[in-house]
């Protein structure tokens, strides 16, 4: 975690030589050779709780030099003239990188956790911002100085813009417990976390994303599909007999990988198709199918045949949850939820676990996935099943119907792009100045 020493003179004065701040712990600091504290021997030890600092594990040095002649800088160089640590000296409106070299001759234990290091310095410059904004009011021009002041400073750094500096901010305003308590967010890359920030969303709905992102290697762009796609509202809220078929922790295991509904929108079909051209489109494109199921899906077979005593059936999907250690049937029906649909899975989920299952396996679940449903009807057809199952319906669209239809179509966009009103001037060529 970035800690962070003070060295304001003005506190010194006031508060004697010890360490300002609750965030490293009493080093005891000696004074950094201001007013009536000038002298050698004092900024021998002020070196010495430098050094002290750094071995603490303190990265972030405030040197706040209210005076303005810079001696507390200076004393800061020589502490760190010859270390290789990486330490961020934070002025009066800027950061800067002093006496070292660990910026670009790090260390391989320095790479390994260069992310993390950077997201604590973020977290720790938003937390600044929104400390001097208390002091100085909002509309002081606190991030717009910072930003000059780190442009001058560092002409060759990137990530220190204005805007930037305005996501740190949100970042401290979104996570104020970042410095005291573990957070999973940490441990992602700033853009994940920009992508975070920029949906607005619910402190728990943030934590939610931050930490599946983490769990589950996401990408950014695979973070803000799930984002957008609201995985978190539709994670465990398929209808289903769970509870009543399985013990408990597995109910609430077993709940979390029915979803509700399955957004199908990457297969790029449109209203209702045949159910052989829906299972196609699924496995034709199993990477997908695979992200929107759910961490933990491995895929076993379609079609997957069963001969009972001479009768043959064929299971739509089979796949198997790795993490759940349970095979997990699915059907597919393309129209409105019927009773009758709730006693064929029954029996897939009956016939696999009673054939593939194994003694070290979790009991076999089923979800049936049709185009639309009726949540009272299905869950009186599974109040009396004797199999775990869950129902969920599906859909082929990102956003809700009533925003979809306030989107201009291909045309209108097209006409947009090319300064031209649609249909205009059709096939002569012109555009509109």
């Amino acid at each position: 975690m970035t800690s962070i020493i003070s060295f304001d003179t003005q506190d010194q004065h006031s508060q004697g030589h010890r360490l300002v701040g609750d965030r490293v712990g009493a080093l005891g600091l000696g004074c950094m050779g201001m007013s009536e504290f000038y002298g050698r021997a004092d900024d021998t030890q002020s070196i010495r709780v430098i050094h002290s600092a750094l071995d603490g594990g303190v990265n972030v040095l405030d040197t706040a030099d209210m005076c303005g002649n810079g001696h507390n800088e200076e004393l800061v160089g020589r502490a760190l003239h010859k270390r290789r640590e990486q330490a961020f000296v934070a002025t009066k409106f800027g950061i800067r990188r002093d006496g070292g070299r660990r910026w670009n001759d790090a260390s391989p234990r320095a790479l390994r956790t260069v992310n993390t290091q950077l997201i604590e310095l973020y977290w720790s410059i938003g937390q600044t911002i929104l400390e001097r904004q208390a002091i100085d009011g909002w509309g002081s021009g606190v991030i717009s100085r910072l930003a000059e002041d780190l442009g001058a400073e560092f002409p060759d750094m990137t990530g220190l813009s204005r805007s930037n500096l305005q996501y740190m901010r949100s970042f401290a305003e979104a996570w104020p417990a970042f410095a005291n308590v573990p957070q999973p967010v940490g441990h992602l890359p700033w853009g994940h976390i920009r992508t975070i920030l920029d949906k607005r969303l619910e402190p728990e709905a943030r934590d939610w994303y931050a930490a599946a992102a983490v769990e589950h290697g996401w990408s950014r762009n695979v973070l803000m599909n799930m984002i957008m796609s609201k995985t978190l509202e539709r994670t465990a809220a398929a209808p289903s007999n769970f509870k009543h078929q399985l013990v408990a922790p597995d109910s609430e295991l077993a709940q979390q990988v029915a979803k509700d509904p399955y957004n199908f929108e990457f297969l790029g079909l449109s209203g209702e198709v045949a159910e052989r051209d829906l299972e196609n489109a699924l496995t034709g494109r199993i990477t997908e199918t695979l992200r929107e199921l759910g961490p933990g899906f491995a895929f076993v077979g379609r079609q997957v045949h069963f001969d009972v005593d001479g009768d043959d059936f064929y299971v739509d999907l089979l796949f198997f949850h790795i993490e759940q250690s349970r095979y997990v049937v699915i059907e597919l029906k393309t129209g409105k939820f019927q009773p009758e649909y709730a006693g064929k899975l029954n029996f897939y989920v009956a016939l696999v676990d009673d054939v593939l299952r194994r003694d070290h396996h979790n009991e076999t679940i089923g979800i049936l996935i049709c185009g639309s449903k009726n949540d009272r009807s299905v869950r009186y057809s599974l109040g009396r099943a004797t199999s775990p199952m869950a129902v969920a319906a599906y859909t082929y669209d990102n956003l809700p119907t009533a925003e979809k239809e306030a989107l201009p179509d291909e045309g209108h966009l097209v006409a947009a792009l090319e300064w031209a009103e649609p249909d205009a001037d059709a096939g002569t060529g012109t555009k509109e100045a």
